[in-house]
């Protein structure tokens, strides 16, 4: 029988990635099989929560951190082969308790770490329900091995951590991506301080080419811009080609000034303009208020390389602690200066309607809508456009009604969606 190429055994072992089931049982038809199948059952791990496990009558706990740096140990050539490493606090319960974490009384993850030479990306992820993940609260050794393994790694993503120390960021020559969802960061934390042992405090600053930031309060994001404004922040936003952020803030009663937080916005687009090819931006009611709206939030014809942009935010709404804020004006006036970007190939509106104390609303009505109209409909001619509005108010028929009669010109084009949510 001939045998078959091994780029072809190759191309259909590939098949099976993401099946760690199919993958170990191919493992053991041959050596071959099994370098294959090892490259991808360990090129990304996740490390999770202990789970219990049952063998006959007798119940024990499983870590999972412990039994990576066990199969490690025994086997030193795999741990060249991870790429991407996760460590995660998710769970399935309804409600969680940081202060019980695993990761607060593990001991592992800070001797797998060291061993990963060939790791890429590093992605720690907190819990979405109850309190968010303490960095400030993990051992002292696992703190300085994520700052130590940080240096080297070209993406970090960070999810729903509390008390981040900037330092982690403070030598990172070979990052390029970057993510951060929910994060908290503070100015130092004691409990790792030297900060220079082992880190290269002199090192080139990390030319960045993918950055997403998600907040949602105006303390999280204060925490985080007024660090990159710094002199000697690590990052170099010369090359970023690939911006998304999502700065949102909690509503607070009285309605508080944020104009400085939205300049924080504002500095970090322009300092990525330049070389940004692609813009994903939340847009907060507040940039309608009267304190900013004669103030730009971005300046388009200062992207000469921006190749697709996507706005997204509340378009109009009336809500009773707030006041009645109409962004739809501020969309329609940023969309006027499109044209002067010439590599631009796709917009994307994402809008939403919402909170109305009556209808039929005449302020609604006069909120601009025909001026959108006009302003698409000669974008449509050189762009791929599409816009969609969620109408998630309690009057949602009447602004149904409404939007698809005095945007009927745009829904015949197939460029705008109206949705009630």
């Amino acid at each position: 029988m001939p045998r078959l190429p091994p780029e072809l055994y190759e191309a259909v072992i590939d098949q099976l990635d993401g099946d760690s089931d199919a993958l170990g049982r191919c493992s053991l038809v041959s050596r071959f099989f099994a370098r294959k199948c090892q490259q991808l059952l360990f090129k990304s791990i996740t490390l999770g929560r202990p789970f219990k496990q049952f063998e006959g009558d007798i119940v024990s706990r499983n870590w999972p951190s412990q039994k990576l740096h066990q199969i490690l140990a025994s086997s030193p050539h795999l741990s060249h082969l991870i790429r991407q490493l996760e460590i995660s606090d998710a769970t399935a319960m309804n409600f969680y308790r940081e202060e019980l974490s695993w990761i607060r009384r593990d001991s592992d993850v800070a001797r797998v770490l060291p061993l990963l030479q060939n790791l890429e990306s590093l992605v720690i992820a907190g819990n979405h329900l109850g309190s968010r993940m303490n960095f400030r609260a993990w051992k002292r050794e696992l703190k300085f091995a994520v700052l130590l393994k940080a240096s080297t790694v070209t993406s970090i993503s960070l999810a729903y951590v509390r008390n981040v120390p900037w330092m982690i960021f403070k030598s990172v020559p070979a990052l390029k991506t970057l993510h951060l969802y929910q994060i908290s960061f503070v100015p130092n934390d004691a409990t790792i301080l030297p900060i220079d042992r082992g880190l290269d405090a002199n090192s080139t600053q990390a030319r960045l080419e993918t950055l997403h930031i998600k907040t949602t309060s105006r303390e999280e994001w204060r925490s985080l811009y007024l660090w990159l404004q710094i002199d000697d922040c690590s990052f170099c936003f010369d090359h970023i080609v690939d911006l998304s952020l999502d700065i949102d803030f909690v509503a607070q009663e009285p309605p508080v000034n944020i104009s400085q937080e939205l300049q924080g916005i504002s500095w970090l687009i322009r300092r990525c303009s330049s070389s940004l090819q692609n813009l994903d931006l939340f847009f907060p009611e507040e940039v309608a208020s009267s304190y900013f709206s004669s103030q730009k939030l971005f300046e388009l014809d200062c992207m000469p390389s921006l190749e697709q942009l996507s706005l997204n935010g509340c378009a109009w709404s009336d809500r009773a602690l707030t006041g009645s804020q109409n962004t739809l004006r501020w969309v329609v006036s940023n969309l006027s200066a499109l044209p002067k970007c010439l590599r631009l190939s796709r917009l994307t509106l994402l809008l939403t309607i919402d909170d109305f104390p009556s209808a039929p609303d005449v302020a609604f009505e006069k909120a601009g809508w025909g001026d959108l109209v006009k302003v698409v409909e000669g974008l449509a001619q050189k762009l791929d456009i599409c816009i969609r509005i969620s109408v998630v108010c309690r009057h949602g028929s009447y602004v149904d009604d409404f939007l698809k009669e005095r945007l009927s010109r745009l829904i015949s084009l197939k460029v705008l969606f109206v949705d009630r949510v």
